[in-house]
């Protein structure tokens, strides 16, 4: 299954992008300031289950780690458990705000761009935990993706999946060794990761109506 899965993919998979498509309006909004959403992310890693894969077997559990780098860029590894042969894709990141004039709202977004095209994400953060869920603009309605948390090392599954991953000394980070599966929840299991709590970064003023 995951043999299919290409460079390409690989760097897209962060978010579904589907170019061209018009962001989604469904009452749906995150919960990060498009201002603090470089400070939530850039530095941290974020690590997912890819639920496109459960959809295809109970058993197989995709897993994929993001690094956000602090120059709008990312580092993706994504592999299927019990695959070591990973790929390694990167993307451009940037938290945008939209503003809807005929609702007189605004709202945060995330604009990722690959060699494919250019999507938009929806996200909600949980700061007691440090989980993250993540939604993506699809055909003009928002659809869940995935969930999975930020922390801020690298697990160490990482260069097992994808050798050829950024070093953690040169993302200026550090590897987690204890966090060694390949499937999410064992993995999560082993050791949760150092979450990245910060609620001082959550807003109760999402849209911002005008």
């Amino acid at each position: 299954m995951f043999h299919n899965f290409t460079k390409v993919a690989a760097a897209t998979a962060l978010i579904a992008l589907v170019a061209g498509t018009a962001h989604a309006k469904q009452g749906m909004y995150g919960n990060v300031e498009a201002a603090d959403m470089y400070t939530l992310l850039a530095g941290s890693v974020f690590v997912r289950q890819l639920e496109d894969a459960d959809r295809h077997s109970s058993e197989v559990m995709t897993l994929q780690v993001t690094f956000f780098k602090k120059d709008g860029t990312t580092a993706t590894c994504a592999a299927s458990d019990g695959y070591v042969d990973g790929v390694t894709g990167s993307a451009k990141w940037k938290p945008v705000t939209v503003e809807n004039e005929r609702d007189r709202e605004r709202y945060p977004l995330m604009e990722v761009t690959a060699i494919d095209g250019t999507g938009y994400g929806l996200h909600r953060y949980d700061a007691k935990n440090g989980s993250y869920e993540h939604f993506a603009s699809i055909r003009g309605k928002w659809r869940h993706i995935s969930t999975g948390h930020i922390q801020s090392d690298i697990p160490a599954a990482v260069y097992t999946m994808c050798p050829d991953f950024p070093s953690a000394e040169s993302l200026g980070t550090r590897v987690n060794t204890k966090q060694t599966s390949t499937n999410y929840r064992a993995m999560v299991a082993q050791d949760p990761g150092e979450r990245v709590l910060r609620p001082d970064l959550v807003s109760d003023n999402i849209p911002e109506r005008y």
